[in-house]
């Protein structure tokens, strides 16, 4: 179990939180809401992208932290 904490005081459970609420309360419902004009779709692409590389930055910090010295 000293991994789980580790995670979470390394702030990767709080952070991923934070993004599924962000997703949850910003981006479904406007995505739902009417057809995307050009505009949207390039923030749609640019919130893909920032996500992608969080997941990215997540996986390699859980790791390092995991790997790490006790």
């Amino acid at each position: 179990m000293i991994w789980l904490r580790r995670l979470f005081f390394a702030g990767i459970f709080p952070l991923f939180i934070v993004w599924c609420l962000f997703i949850y309360l910003f981006a479904l419902p406007h995505a739902m809401s009417e057809p995307f004009t050009p505009a949207e779709l390039l923030l749609a692409f640019m919130g893909a992208l920032y996500s992608a590389l969080l997941v990215i930055v997540l996986i390699i910090r859980a790791l390092v932290l995991l790997i790490g010295p006790e």
